[in-house]
């Protein structure tokens, strides 16, 4: 019998951003001295014989991981994490016997897309990957952006509280951005080359990426569409075939990271989003990132995306700022620690996972899309025993609303539990609480309390005037 603290069960042929990440996460969780075996479950996406992803590969050959027969007979951990839906619309040919604490499904992928076309069905894999793991399994979306999915198109899928996290290594991506790389500017973008990934026409594409001997333009990965699409590539394009340079190297190239995909595409996460902000590089996005990403991006539509970049060019105190706080954000929330604290939340805190769902599969009272302040202010906890309690208008706009959603996330990863009294003030004429705090209130990461509770707690912050 084998036995693990953490099984992973997915199909580590993945050439994008799935299998990156958890290679990530394989390092994570040894480097925090937990037991990891691998189960190998081919996908129908990959019919064509693949080997294992380098990083993943590089994981087992550092004793970080171990390979799991499919023939072993039986199998125990902990924890089992399922990569991917898409990995389990069809049943695994052959798996051991398993028996697991806990087991989670990792929506790396949402529902469906824009026009409401599903990539999977849910129900269906939802069921098979109860039938592999032998008991329940909840998912976890790696975004808001797939939460609301899953919640819109598929509400009997139960859903964990908390949203999973990609993560990097900070450190291995950071590059000193004291001044600018040229005396023009250079923006690009790193990612697949498949289709969905770049925006719909020629002219759309040269509106992000222009046609501008004054501006600086480099891609990796770029493929055949991205050619048919454009024909000759404009000769300030520098451009990189999917896989030609490692990522680390390439954002050293770059001050401006552009990411404008096609809008048929619901874009699940964007790891190449946070590398590019552990880099240095500013991230200029689409508004609808914005869930996603807060304050570690600017968000501007396409026609403005590259007046930004240019903009910021001129002004170098302005991109540092920009710049270094996005570096902050990721290392907190996307870092490494941020994952192992979450883990061992699971290994030891089962309430950090509870179900979002009833036994009927409809969403409870708490999911909601945006809470009234009215209610906001009636919630009464009986026994308010916090870490931090923050005291503000939660309606506030602006970097205010988001600094407070940030300290109650990046509390949470720690372990602190925290407390909100909503406070109005005359100045704020939202009626509704900011998007960003509801959304840490329906995930678990805070409670509400009303200005009348005794409260205790070891440190108060206020947020004025």
């Amino acid at each position: 019998m084998k036995l693990f603290d953490v099984v992973l069960i997915g199909d580590f042929r993945f050439p994008g951003g799935t299998s990156v990440a958890t290679a990530h996460e394989i390092r994570a969780l040894a480097g925090a001295g937990m037991s990891i075996g691998l189960l190998q479950s081919n996908s129908e996406i990959l019919r064509l014989p693949r080997p294992m992803h380098p990083l993943i590969r590089a994981c087992v050959t550092n004793d970080q991981a171990v390979v799991i027969p499919t023939d072993e007979k039986n199998v125990e951990a902990k924890l089992c994490f399922l990569h991917n839906p898409l990995v389990f619309t069809t049943h695994p040919k052959s798996m051991p016997k398993l028996r697991f604490g806990r087991s989670i499904l990792v929506a790396h992928q949402s529902h469906t897309d824009r026009n409401g076309l599903p990539y999977y069905d849910a129900a269906q894999v939802h069921a098979i990957c109860e039938q592999v793991t032998g008991g329940q399994v909840a998912w976890a979306p790696i975004s808001p952006v797939v939460r609301l999915n899953l919640k819109e198109t598929a509400p009997a899928i139960p859903l964990l509280n908390a949203d999973w996290h990609n993560i990097v290594f900070p450190e291995e991506w950071a590059k000193d951005r004291a001044t600018p790389l040229k005396p023009h500017a250079v923006i690009g973008r790193h990612g697949r080359a498949d289709k969905d990934k770049w925006p719909a026409t020629r002219r759309e594409i040269l509106t992000v990426y222009p046609d501008d001997p004054n501006i600086e333009v480099r891609l990796l990965g770029t493929g055949d569409y991205l050619q048919r699409v454009m024909g000759k590539f404009p000769e300030n394009w520098t451009t990189y075939r999917f896989g030609q340079m490692e990522p680390q190297q390439f954002l050293k190239t770059i001050d401006f990271f552009l990411y404008y995909h096609h809008p048929d595409l619901v874009e699940a996460f964007g790891r190449t989003v946070i590398e590019a902000c552990a880099s240095g590089a500013v991230a200029i996005l689409p508004p609808h990132f914005e869930t996603t990403f807060g304050e570690a991006a600017i968000y501007r539509p396409a026609e403005e995306a590259v007046e930004t970049a240019l903009e910021l060019h001129g002004n170098w105190q302005r991109f540092q700022r920009q710049s270094k706080r996005a570096s902050r954000l990721i290392a907190e929330l996307h870092g490494p620690t941020h994952h192992v604290a979450f883990v061992r939340r699971l290994l030891g805190n089962p309430s950090l996972g509870k179900i979002t769902a009833d036994s009927s599969g409809r969403q409870s009272n708490m999911i909601k899309k945006e809470i009234p302040m009215k209610a906001v202010s009636s919630i009464h906890l009986a026994n308010p025993a916090f870490d931090v309690v923050i005291v503000a208008d939660m309606r506030s706009p602006g970097d205010v609303g988001l600094r407070i959603s940030h300290e109650i996330r990046i509390q949470h990863a720690h372990g602190f539990k925290t407390a909100l009294v909503h406070v109005p003030s005359g100045r704020t004429k939202a009626r509704a609480v900011r998007g960003e705090i509801h959304a840490c209130v329906r995930d678990g990461m805070a409670q509400v309390l009303t200005p009348s509770d005794s409260v205790s707690a070891k440190l108060i912050v206020i947020h004025g005037p």
